[in-house]
């Protein structure tokens, strides 16, 4: 699991990066929150402020993130320490 605020859209700040495609994308003030297609079958959801470009629905982005921001969960949604 990682947050949608850890993920960084449109660009490849950190070493995991993977390529999707923008399913919706929803304005929120000076932020946006985008579902993204990564071909598993769930979506990943990413959140960032706007700060120029928003990618647009059909759009494919570069999605990157950096694993020390990810938290592994059992089958129950419970941490796996």
């Amino acid at each position: 699991m990682i947050r949608p605020q850890k993920i960084a859209v449109g660009c490849r700040s950190y070493a995991n990066t993977l390529k999707g495609r923008v399913v919706c994308t929803s304005y929120l003030g000076g932020s946006a929150l985008y579902e993204i297609d990564i071909g598993t079958g769930l979506p990943v959801r990413a959140s960032t402020m706007i700060n120029g470009q928003v990618a647009r629905e059909g759009e494919t982005i570069d999605i990157s993130f950096n694993a020390s921001a990810c938290v592994l969960l059992d089958e129950q949604g419970l941490l796996i320490a």
